[in-house]
């Protein structure tokens, strides 16, 4: 309920602020949406599952010449994938950059963990995860979407209901251990459908004799958008409506 009331107190705002222009203000709606980074929990034994990803997987070698997917059809989704087991390689080993010391952030795998002998195909893998739009949000929205992604081994770019970001991926064709030895930053402007749309995160395993683990960890993904500021009769209404919605769920949830 409280979830619910907050929803509506961002959406609220929203509204009554898009007809009041002013100066200009950033509004956080990543919890809003929906969003997630990976592996977000404390367990990292390699028995959870990321409930706010699935993954799929499609045969491909772009080092060879080999052609790119181009839609998340072409990708055979299996499910949500692990939360890599921390204490096995390539995390143990400092092969992977370390997962966050807080569980907000973790990698995430098709195997629960590799002992060096474990392999996944090589490939194209897809991580979706998905952000809602409620219809009562304002007409004309931009979101600025930011973050953090590492991957094993080549992050080949993000896509946002299915169209890739320009300029979001890492690179293709050549093994880079960077990719996955560090976080890299990604920033895109974007306006959302309404209703259900799609996060993807495409990571290309590149072909290697011996084990070959891949994953992605996303971290400090946030998104915000840009309204006008309203003025001071309707910022000190939004502020009693906030504190009245808020009250409101807490004596429901007591009760």
């Amino acid at each position: 309920m409280l979830k619910k009331a907050l929803m509506f107190g961002v959406l609220f705002a929203l509204a009554l602020v898009a007809v009041h222009p002013s100066d200009a203000a950033t509004v956080d709606v990543t919890s809003a949406l929906g969003l997630h980074n990976t592996g977000e929990s404390a367990t990292i034994n390699g028995t959870a599952m990321d409930a706010n990803y699935t993954y799929g997987y499609t045969a491909g070698d772009t080092v060879v010449g080999g052609v790119a997917p181009t839609s998340l059809s072409d990708f055979a989704m299996s499910g949500s994938p692990y939360i890599t087991n921390a204490g096995q390689f390539p995390i143990s080993t400092h092969n992977w950059y370390p997962d966050s010391s807080n569980g907000s952030s973790n990698w995430i795998s098709p195997q629960s963990g590799y002992d060096n002998s474990q392999t996944s195909p090589a490939g194209y893998y897809a991580y979706v995860t998905t952000l809602t739009l409620p219809n009562a949000a304002p007409a004309g929205l931009t979101f600025s979407f930011s973050g953090d992604w590492a991957t094993d081994n080549l992050g080949e770019g993000i896509w946002l209901n299915g169209t890739m970001i320009p300029g979001s991926g890492m690179g293709t064709g050549n093994l880079n251990s960077a990719n996955f030895q560090q976080l890299h930053g990604f920033s895109f402007d974007t306006p959302l459908n309404y209703g259900q749309n799609t996060l993807a995160f495409i990571v290309y395993n590149t072909p290697y004799n011996g084990a070959n683990p891949t994953g992605l960890r996303v971290a400090n993904l946030d998104v915000t958008t840009t309204q006008p500021v309203p003025e001071p009769g309707v910022m000190q209404l939004l502020g009693t409506l906030f504190c009245s919605g808020g009250a409101f769920a807490l004596r429901r949830r007591r009760a």
